[in-house]
């Protein structure tokens, strides 16, 4: 009986191994503070750089929208062809015809 041996496992290293495997699947899967923090600060920086955008661009008057807006179709509707289209757009905004 030389050969053989008994080897017993506490149940406690058992339970060790198993909690041992469980917490660093946790670890690895969840994000740290750090991370949810920088995450976090980059969203709100976004945020605030969309609404101060959105504050210089707003127009509160609403005639001068609309004035713009029926300009902008008066043009696109008083060009006949397709040719004086495309030169407009490339001669830039600065050029009017007449």
């Amino acid at each position: 009986m030389a050969g053989s041996v008994v080897v017993m496992w506490s149940p406690l290293s058992i339970l060790f191994y198993i909690l041992a495997t469980v917490a660093v699947a946790a670890a690895a899967e969840t994000p740290t503070d750090a991370a949810i923090d920088k995450a976090y600060a980059q969203l709100v920086n976004v945020t605030e750089v969309a609404h101060a955008y959105n504050r210089t661009v707003y127009v509160s008057d609403p005639v001068a929208v609309m004035e713009r807006f029926n300009d902008g179709v008066r043009r696109a509707t008083s060009m006949s062809t397709r040719s004086q289209s495309l030169e407009y757009k490339a001669r830039g905004p600065a050029w009017r015809p007449t």
